[in-house]
């Protein structure tokens, strides 16, 4: 939650990353490590063969949740807490690995126009340990929590909840980390810096946000229902990292043979009755919360779910997304955009003609089909330049 006297956003449109129709270049297509990418040329014309290959049942999920830890935001984290049990049970059956960021982004004295950004490593943010993307330790010191990790749901419990928030709130507010919340920057830079130390060749990433305000509090996707001065954005605009669109392009760049997808819970567009039980809390009238705009575009473009922060339970919500998650996880991606949007699935070897939808915004094929344990699902298609 911020607390801020004035800040703005820019009005830039979204830019879609990939084209409506044109297929996506030869040259956009990286050679593959698994020997699945296969080039031919005949003549002056040359061609990518790409094939996919996934088996049901062995799925891998790698998730990162983007913990919103400035002030007003420990009795969400409590709630989190509360329903990461129920979350885990919508699990079932994955292999995956739990690990977490925080919505703190460093600005060092001088780098901005204006002392409101002013936000260097300091005790309030773990002399910079918790800023900038790094991934938050849990106690046992791991970076992450996976299946055999032994007392898994008080870890996370200790972890969600963050000391330096619940000290922002009991201080009055007067120490406390960022209040400027930057999620899907924060996220951008965990992609490029610290993917390592969670991340595996072939498992699905998605990440879950939770926090009370938008990126920078600016709700420039949702003109309509901007709960933001013209003051306000002026101050606090989206940068380059800030853009939803930025997520994906990093993502499709760094990860190419890799699926992913974004989930938010958040103040949703419209819902009025929220936004004011988030504004004012504690009687603070500079706490204020906003929607959850551009959290929620980048949940849209990614086929993830949009959760209510207000909800007085967030068990099932948690395990709409971890459902959802399990759907995705059988998911393959496109590296480029077929040839005339030609493309085979098969299941189990058999070619299949029904069970899965292709999504070129995504560029990902999802499969709906009711598959057995250990059946293969292959995906084909080709590539010009």
């Amino acid at each position: 939650m911020q607390i801020r006297h004035v800040r703005v956003g820019i009005a830039i449109g979204i830019v879609s990353y990939f084209g409506a129709c044109a297929p996506v270049t030869f040259d956009a297509v990286p050679q593959s490590k698994g020997g699945n990418v296969v080039t031919r040329c005949e003549g002056s014309t040359c061609y990518y063969d790409v094939t996919e290959e996934k088996t049901v049942g062995q799925g891998m999920v790698d998730i990162l949740i983007v913990n919103d830890n400035s002030g007003s935001m420990s009795y969400e984290q409590a709630k989190m807490a509360g329903a990461f049990s129920g979350f885990l049970t919508s699990l079932d059956g994955l292999d995956y690995r739990i690990a977490m960021t925080t919505t703190d982004i460093a600005s060092p004295a001088g780098t901005r126009p204006d002392s409101l950004y002013y936000n260097p490593p300091s005790a309030y943010n773990g002399n910079g340990a918790l800023q900038d993307g790094r991934l938050v330790e849990f106690s046992s010191g791991q970076k992450y929590l996976e299946k055999s990790t032994y007392n898994k749901e008080t870890l996370f419990n200790n972890t969600i909840k963050r000391p330096e928030t619940l000290q922002c709130e009991q201080s009055g507010y007067t120490q406390c980390p960022s209040g400027d919340e930057r999620g899907i920057y924060a996220a951008n830079l965990t992609l490029k810096n610290y993917s390592s130390q969670f991340m595996r060749m072939g498992a699905h990433l998605a990440v879950i946000v939770l926090a009370d305000e938008d990126e920078r509090g600016v709700s420039k996707y949702n003109p309509a229902s901007d709960s933001n001065s013209q003051q306000i954005k002026s101050l606090y605009p989206l940068e380059a990292l800030d853009e939803p669109q930025s997520f994906i392009d990093s993502f499709r760049s760094l990860f190419p043979s890799k699926t992913m997808s974004w989930h938010s819970i958040v103040i949703k567009n419209g819902d009025s009755g929220c936004l004011s039980a988030q504004s004012g809390q504690g009687g603070n009238a500079w706490v204020r919360g906003a929607y959850g705009s551009a959290y929620q575009k980048l949940s849209e473009l990614t086929s993830g779910l949009v959760g209510n922060i207000c909800a007085s339970n967030y068990t099932s919500q948690l395990q709409d997304i971890g459902y959802t998650i399990k759907d995705q996880v059988t998911s393959l991606p496109f590296r480029c955009r077929p040839i005339d949007d030609q493309f085979e699935v098969q299941f189990g070897g058999v070619v299949a003609t029904s069970g899965f939808t292709a999504d070129f915004n995504a560029m990902t094929l999802n499969i709906s089909a009711a598959l057995a344990p250990s059946t293969k699902v292959t995906l084909k298609y080709t590539c010009s330049k």
